[in-house]
């Protein structure tokens, strides 16, 4: 990341909208993570119990690519 932070004239980007989607996104993304581990530890585990979890997985974690590439194309702009 440190070579990232200087080609791009030392911006972090750590102040960015898009930088705060990634941190929001991820912090959804453990709660749904940690929602299946549980469900698939119980006794009633199965794929149905799951898919809801899965497809809003896909979902976010879609998301979080599109705030990440917002964030490459700030760099890209510098």
């Amino acid at each position: 990341m440190t070579k990232w932070i200087h080609k791009s004239g030392n911006r972090n980007f750590t102040d960015t909208k898009a930088w705060a989607k990634t941190i929001e996104y991820n912090k959804e993304l453990k709660k749904l993570i940690n929602s299946v581990v549980t469900e698939c530890n119980g006794c009633e585990a199965c794929f149905d119990s799951v898919i809801g979890y899965i497809m809003h997985i896909e979902s976010v974690t879609s998301e979080l690519f599109d705030a990440i590439d917002r964030i490459k194309e700030c760099k890209k702009r510098l």
